[in-house]
């Protein structure tokens, strides 16, 4: 039963028909699965997921990642430290903190951006 539990709290899925909002106050931790639209301004630790072309996450200034982000466009003003595996575009705005490898279609960097990047493969 307490495996069980410990099991639960890793895994995560968020369905929505808009969008989903991450508080600066909330923490969480797993593997995670979102649809819509997400806005992250805590803090999330594991591999987060999107399924749909449609999906977007931005990444708040006050936002952290640490992990894998799998998805379609993704828009950093925040910190994220991990690998980013995008089907569509990547945006580092100029607020963004970005620490590890991305793969996207393509990427927008602007200035002020503060990368350290170990690869970067555009498919565009």
């Amino acid at each position: 039963m307490k495996r069980e539990r410990e099991r639960d709290r890793e895994f995560c899925e968020v369905k929505t028909l808009g969008s989903t909002y991450i508080a600066p106050s909330v923490s969480m931790k797993g593997e995670m699965f979102f649809d819509g639209v997400v806005r992250i301004a805590g803090q999330l630790e594991g591999k987060i997921y999107f399924k749909n072309p449609r999906d977007r996450l931005i990444i708040e200034r006050e936002g952290i990642i640490r992990g894998t982000i799998q998805g379609f466009d993704i828009e950093i003003f925040g910190r994220m430290d991990g690998e980013i595996k995008s089907q569509g575009r990547v945006i580092l705005r100029p607020s963004a903190i970005v620490r590890g490898k991305i793969s996207a279609l393509s990427l927008v960097i602007y200035p002020g951006s503060q990368l350290d990047i170990e690869s970067v493969n555009c498919k565009q």
